[in-house]
């Protein structure tokens, strides 16, 4: 498996995303192939930038 979590595929589906219509094709193709992207991709700001300021005492719980 890649270590890279943005790939073309991921960008391909991004834009299979923005063009389809049909609710459960955008909910599928977000859950399998764009959510684990945008996950990584918030877990790295989070920690490149230490925005670990928050409410909650276990900062994962912010991910679920």
């Amino acid at each position: 498996m890649s270590k890279n979590y943005f790939t073309q595929e991921t960008e391909d589906a991004i834009v299979a995303y923005n063009t389809s219509t049909d609710f459960e094709e955008r909910s599928r193709i977000y859950s399998d192939k764009i959510h684990y992207a945008f996950f990584k991709l918030t877990q790295n700001i989070i920690h490149t930038f230490k925005f670990y300021n928050t409410e909650v005492e276990n900062i994962e719980e912010t991910w679920v």
